[in-house]
C-alpha cells in the first residue's frame, strides 16, 4: 500500500495540522523557546511523521484512519502504517474521508461522554487581542458582540501564566 498522505493532528493551536507528505522529514524548529508552539516536548525531536490522538493515510484506494480513544494517544506513521502508541482504546475506520472523520468523532464523542454540538459562529479572542486580554477586555468584547450572530466565544491566549505553561493567571 503505497501511502500518498498523512493527516497529522497538531498538539496546540500552533502545531501543524493537516495533510503532510510522510516521506518528508519533519523539520525541527531551530530556537529552542518556541519548541512548543510546534509539538510537544516529548515527541518533538521525533522524525517520524505522528499525530496526537489521530492520523490517517491516503491511499490510491481511500483513506484509512487510527483515533485514540482516551486523552494519552499518539499515531505516527512508518513505512506506510499507522502506529498507535499509548494505551487506547483504538478506533480505526477506511473509507471516504468526510465518513471516516465523522465515525471517528461520533466514537471519540461516545467514549468521551458526548459530541458536542455545532458550535455555530465563533468569535475567538486570539485574532483580535492576542495576548492582552484580562476579564475587563474579555467582558466588553462580549457586550460589543450582542447584536452579532456568534454562538460561541473562545477565550485563547492570555489567560495562561506564559506561551506554553497552560497554567492559569490570576
Amino acid at each position: 500500500m503505497s501511502t500518498v498522505r498523512f493527516y497529522r493532528h497538531g498538539w496546540h493551536s500552533w502545531s501543524q495540522t493537516g495533510w503532510v507528505d510522510p516521506s518528508t522529514p519533519r523539520t525541527r524548529i531551530a530556537v529552542e523557546p518556541y519548541r512548543l508552539m510546534g509539538d510537544d516536548p516529548v515527541h518533538e525531536t521525533s522524525t517520524w511523521s505522528s499525530g496526537l490522538g489521530v492520523g490517517a493515510i491516503e491511499t490510491r484506494s481511500g483513506i484509512k484512519l487510527l483515533g485514540s480513544l482516551g486523552m494519552d494517544g499518539r499515531v505516527e506513521v512508518i513505512d506506510g502504517q499507522l502506529i498507535p502508541r499509548g494505551p487506547g482504546p483504538w478506533f480505526e475506520a477506511e473509507g471516504a474521508e468526510e465518513a471516516v472523520f465523522d465515525a471517528y468523532a461520533d466514537a471519540l464523542g461516545g467514549a468521551l461522554g458526548s459530541r458536542a454540538s455545532e458550535p455555530g459562529p465563533v468569535w475567538c479572542s486570539w485574532y483580535s487581542y492576542y495576548g492582552a486580554i484580562d476579564e475587563g477586555v474579555i467582558g466588553t468584547a462580549i457586550d460589543d458582540l450582542e447584536d452579532l450572530p456568534f454562538k460561541t466565544v473562545q477565550v485563547d491566549d492570555g489567560w495562561q501564566v506564559d506561551i506554553g505553561d497552560w497554567m492559569p493567571n490570576d
